[in-house]
């Protein structure tokens, strides 16, 4: 049974306060993974690729964070390159 007919049934078929907010919640998630995926969609249509470091799902998922990974990240890569650098 899914979440949402579990909320219908639990009840005899009302639906409580406590219920609409579920609910809510379920189609404000929805609606941003759709966001998501047309992000990414214009993303590719406008030529960005896949591989990229931070294609707009994932910089829209981690907002929050995104400074501090854009710093690991590329602290990570330039000891990338100095190792590679240094070997040859």
């Amino acid at each position: 049974m899914s979440n949402l007919t579990h909320i219908v049934s639990k009840n005899n078929g009302g639906i409580q306060k406590g219920d609409v907010r579920l609910l809510r919640k379920y189609i404000r998630r929805i609606r941003f993974y759709m966001k998501l995926k047309q992000a990414d969609r214009l993303w590719y249509y406008m030529g960005g690729n896949g591989f990229g470091l931070f294609p707009p799902s994932f910089c829209l998922k981690h907002m929050k964070d995104m400074p501090y990974i854009a710093d690991k990240t590329l602290k990570e890569l330039k000891q990338m390159i100095d190792e590679y650098i240094s070997d040859n």
